[in-house]
């Protein structure tokens, strides 16, 4: 039954899924397959999916995530406009050693209200330094910010 959650979980953040949408999962599953054990007891509501993404699948891929960054890396950073919080995405690529390309991907997003040029520089700093990441290893720094351009 846990590998049939765990999968359920993972298409749902791959897919880019709400969770809500996991809360009728199961019924849909013993409708569609009446005569499957698995799916008789399967049961991954919305509060079950989103402790597996993010207790169990997020840390292992982040885990992955930085294991490539021992090599040389790009950092692309971008801000939200939230109205309360506004964040600071820092993805980065990578080459991913498992696939032998490079793909990109998330690394962090620390809450930098006040989005100056300063403040963008030290929430990255702390980014990497909470993931024990070698700043020197930066191939680029790809900015969507547009008053850090003016």
């Amino acid at each position: 039954m846990i590998e049939a959650e765990t999968r359920w979980s993972l298409y749902v953040a791959k897919h880019n899924l709400t969770f809500l949408s996991s809360d009728h999962a199961s019924k849909l599953f013993a409708q569609m397959f009446p005569d499957s054990d698995i799916a008789s007891k399967f049961g991954c509501a919305r509060t079950k999916c989103t402790a597996i993404v993010k207790e169990a699948l997020a840390p292992h891929f982040h885990a992955k995530v930085l294991q490539n960054m021992s090599n040389p890396y790009s950092i692309m950073i971008d801000e939200s406009n939230d109205k309360e919080n506004k964040s600071c995405i820092i993805l980065v690529r990578v080459l991913d050693a498992e696939v032998g390309n490079v793909k990109t991907r998330f690394l962090d997003m620390p809450i930098v209200n006040i989005g100056t040029a300063s403040n963008i520089f030290s929430a990255l700093k702390a980014s990497l330094k909470k993931y024990g990441l070698d700043f020197s290893k930066a191939m680029a720094l790809i900015l969507c910010l547009t008053l850090l351009m003016l």
